[in-house]
């Protein structure tokens, strides 16, 4: 049931008619900075969480009780001459 393409007709009616397209530059992939606004955004709001909440977390972690300890040196010297010096003979 082959059929024979010789009776077909085309005419110029029938063709297809292409207008111009404009070409559009594709837009450039920004994902890799919405990742890197994201991560900023992120760390960002960490170290603001840190400032207001930072002296409460670790008061809850047992590191913020009390002051500092206060570490005073020694008032008497260092060295000091024996009584009986000794030595060898």
């Amino acid at each position: 049931m082959a059929r024979d393409r010789s009776d077909l007709k085309v005419t110029a009616s029938d063709a297809l008619e292409f207008e111009p397209v404009e070409h559009v530059a594709p837009r450039p992939n920004r994902r890799g900075l919405k990742v890197a606004l994201g991560a900023v955004v992120l760390v960002a709001a960490g170290g603001a969480a840190w400032v207001v909440y930072g002296d409460k977390l670790m008061g809850m972690l047992g590191h913020g009780e009390g002051e500092a300890p206060l570490i005073r040196a020694e008032t008497s010297p260092i060295k000091v001459r024996p009584e009986n010096p000794g030595g060898l003979q």
